[in-house]
């Protein structure tokens, strides 16, 4: 491991612990498949440059791909494997909702910007307690705060949009 993730620090304190680069081992070695199928994956994400097809087909246990998400530190992708209950785990197919999901949150975050501009904007500026409410919103309450936009007079207006 190039970097030994924080989680570990303390373990690679001990001799015992072995440290290697894993992108070098040849994971055919493994007579284990769960730890054939560790090793490759974490080659693949650690090698990954963002093209889902190298995913392509790559099926395999729910546990190594929650160890895989783990290693990676990656909490989003964690959740996404977790939430599937199935035994084995399609890594392209999670590994692409994940990328939805980030993209998704992305495109809120923006749109949730671009909306406290537009109201400070429109009402002069707006107060602390309104634009963390508003910063907090879920997806249903950012449709219906979108769609009202035009009708907002005050701070009021804005919490019943939202609620």
């Amino acid at each position: 491991m190039k970097q030994v993730p924080k989680e570990f620090e303390e373990l690679s304190r001990y001799n015992m612990f072995p440290t290697t680069d894993v992108i070098s081992l040849d994971y055919h070695k493994n007579r284990n498949q769960n730890n054939m199928d560790l090793m490759k994956g974490l080659q693949m994400l650690y090698q990954w440059e963002g093209n889902l097809s190298v995913f392509e087909g790559m099926v395999m246990s729910r546990i190594v791909t929650l160890i895989l998400a783990a290693l990676a530190n990656d909490r989003e992708l964690l959740h996404i494997i977790n939430k599937n209950k199935e035994e084995k785990i399609d890594m392209c197919e999670s590994i692409r909702l994940y990328r939805e999901r980030i993209l998704n949150e992305g495109e809120n975050k923006g749109l949730i910007e671009t909306l406290v501009d537009l109201l400070k904007l429109k009402l002069g500026k707006l107060s602390p307690k309104v634009e963390k409410e508003i910063e907090n919103i879920n997806d249903e309450q950012l449709n219906k705060l979108k769609l009202k936009i035009f009708t907002i007079e005050n701070e009021e207006d804005i919490l019943n949009a939202i609620k």
